[in-house]
């Protein structure tokens, strides 16, 4: 069933079946808002500009609903708490929190919300993306565990929206099945979308909000639950990464690593007994690495959550589909949704498909066949490497028409032949399916300039199949209509592919302007020291010298200012505008005058002033500190060299 911004809970006996465990009140549902009375709503205008289209889902606390926003013409979610429950007000809390939380976090893999309110019967409501897909529990429901390959892909993207709310300083505390979506975006028919930030806590949060994380007090999904998580202790964004170890193991197994009747017991579990171990199909490395998220240490777990995407990535196997390829009767229904690497029917499996292909068809007729393949090579890749599949699929041809003559006897020579044209055939394959994907300079210009068309188009393009100046293009698209973290994300893996980019001085501007704000200031002065070389410096400069205040932001960038690798790629002119500002008297100011004077630029000028002073020194701090840099106007001409060469402008 389509489901748009939340799954709807049910009272099936499902692994997350029961609501998570909260101090809300006891409340069976019989009494708040129900169908009956939350189809009311449909029709109407919420807050002036929400019109209700249907009822997605509703339950003891309130309801779910499709609308259009009457004014922009777009279709939303529109989640509703009512006036029973918003009279709690731990629950009023905790839904303000979900809006606070979902606002503050904008990534591709998380829904994300525009807008709340407050109706006339006291009901609380929250404007959220529209998604229309199926959850995570439902695809585990229908389809039983996943090949490695396809649970990692879903893992990564899941660990992507962590690393979103972890930078913003939040922690998810409820992450599970039922709260992740699968939509068909982007290419991707397991495209992520990670939603219900309703016990989310904001790390170092104080005040109103306290109540809710209340030492002692256990929250959450029991299944899903962290160690500390089931102690009742304060947790941080670890314990988010042990819930994501618990739905990769339960990708792999079928089923969470601990289930008991009672959810005491389960939670005993966590914090006492090591995982079962996976089954011998599972890689090694793909086992040990959810294995590590389950620690039961927060300490030993893997505390970086885009480091946990990365990782993923990195271990899922390559996956070798053939489409025609008939079911394994060995397999059973918890297999689906893979093959595994090894087994008694691979190989008749795999002869089982090519003996399918007409071949007979292929030797008669090759030529408008090479044709279409000749083509779509050369729109992909350059002429000379297009044509050398194409010139081993035109030999196999001769090959395919001696197969009557050396069958059943078989020659050496035809099978050597002929597993050639299978290589052949399968490099055609990979070059297909990770070959860049052709993108228009045109296309590439209008998204670099943030133009909302142009960017959808763009970031339709499979992630496989980008280059790096379609990465670029993205990434300064994104950066420049604030979206930050998608932004940092794709400039970062432009950057990965092709460190000369860090060259453009779109590139540098566009990371100064993402240090600015507090959600993606950590991210980009990172991206600015390790991948902008002499240029990531003048960045850090540039935050750093911006305030004579000492902020978050200042102290951030001048730890990387002190950092070796940062002063070694760092220009002469950004080298001598640090040194200078740390200069004490006159005989260390004298010493480095003529450096200054060399290479200095304008970053220079504000300490030479300074130096211009008579006064700041001895008693009452009346006697002349710099006399020293005056005698023979090696001061003066300094100041006027460095005025003539410009800073670095953002």
């Amino acid at each position: 069933m389509p489901v748009i911004g939340e799954t709807a809970r049910s009272d099936d006996a499902t692994p997350e079946s029961a609501e998570p465990v909260t101090v809300l009140p006891d409340d069976d549902g019989t009494e708040a808002l129900g169908l009956t009375s939350s189809s009311s709503l449909l029709g109407q205008t919420l807050g002036g500009r929400y019109r209700i289209s249907s009822l997605i889902g509703s339950g003891g606390m309130g309801a779910v609903y499709r609308a259009e926003h009457t004014q922009l013409q777009k279709t939303v979610a529109l989640k509703v708490l009512n006036a029973q429950m918003a009279a709690h007000r731990e629950a009023a809390l905790r839904f303000e929190r979900e809006a606070m939380v979902s606002a503050r976090i904008q990534h591709p893999h998380v829904v994300s919300a525009t807008d709340s309110g407050r109706l006339s019967d006291g009901s609380l409501y929250l404007v959220l993306e529209y998604v229309s897909g199926r959850s995570l529990r439902e695809l585990l429901d229908a389809e039983g565990r996943l090949a490695p390959a396809r649970a990692f892909a879903i893992g990564a993207q899941i660990a992507d929206a962590l690393g979103a709310a972890h930078r913003a300083e939040i922690v998810h505390r409820d992450l599970k099945p039922g709260n992740v979506m699968l939509l068909s975006q982007e290419g991707n028919p397991d495209f992520v979308k990670v939603l219900d930030f309703g016990l989310a806590r904001v790390v170092g949060e104080a005040g109103p909000a306290e109540p809710l994380t209340r030492s002692g007090s256990v929250f959450g999904t029991p299944e899903y639950m962290s160690p500390e998580q089931a102690r009742g202790e304060p947790v941080d964004h670890r314990a988010d990464l042990y819930a994501l170890g618990v739905i990769l193991y339960e990708l792999l197994a079928g089923r969470p690593p601990f289930q008991a009747p009672e959810l005491v017991a389960v939670l005993i579990k966590h914090i006492q007994e090591p995982p079962p171990l996976l089954g011998a199909d599972v890689p090694a490395a793909m086992a040990d690495y959810v294995y590590s998220l389950l620690d039961k240490s927060p300490e030993r777990r893997p505390a970086d959550a885009r480091q946990v995407a990365r990782t993923l990535r990195r271990l899922a196997p390559p996956a070798l589909v053939f489409s025609s390829m008939p079911p394994r009767s060995d397999v059973t229904s918890l297999d689906r949704g893979g093959v595994r690497a090894s087994g008694a029917g691979t190989l008749q499996q795999i002869q089982g498909a090519f003996g399918r292909v007409p071949w007979a068809q292929l030797a008669r007729r090759p030529g408008p066949w090479l044709s279409r393949v000749r083509q779509q090579l050369s729109s992909r890749m350059p002429g000379w490497l297009a044509m050398a599949p194409v010139r081993l699929l035109g030999r196999s041809r001769i090959w395919l028409r001696q197969l009557p003559s050396v069958l059943p006897g078989g020659s050496w020579v035809f099978w050597r032949n002929a597993g050639l044209g299978m290589l052949a055939l399968a490099a055609l394959a990979l070059g297909l399916a990770f070959w860049p994907e052709a993108v228009t300079e045109e296309l590439q210009g209008r998204a670099r300039q943030g133009e909302p068309q142009a960017l959808g188009e763009l970031a339709q393009v499979p992630e496989r199949k980008r280059t790096a100046q379609t990465q670029l293009a993205l990434a300064l698209g994104y950066l420049s209509s604030g979206q930050n973290e998608p932004g940092l994300e794709a400039m970062s893996l432009a950057l990965e592919a092709e460190p000369e980019l860090s060259a453009e001085p779109e590139v540098a501007r566009a990371v100064r302007r993402a240090a600015d704000d507090p959600v993606t200031r950590d991210r980009a002065l990172e991206l600015a020291a390790t991948r902008l070389g002499a240029a990531g410096a003048d960045v850090l400069f540039d935050v750093w010298s911006s305030t004579g205040a000492k902020t978050p932001a200042t102290r951030a960038a001048r730890k990387w200012l002190d950092s070796d690798s940062v002063r070694a790629a760092a220009s002469p002119a950004a080298l001598v505008a640090l040194e200078i500002r740390d200069v004490k008297g006159c005989a260390a100011a004298r010493d480095i005058l003529a450096r200054v004077s060399e290479v200095g630029d304008a970053r220079s000028q504000r300490a030479l002033e300074r130096w211009e002073r008579e006064t700041g020194c001895g008693f009452l701090s009346l006697d002349d500190c710099y006399s020293c840099l005056r005698d023979d106007g090696a001061l003066e001409r300094a100041l006027a060299k460095v005025s003539e060469r410009p800073a670095p402008k953002f």
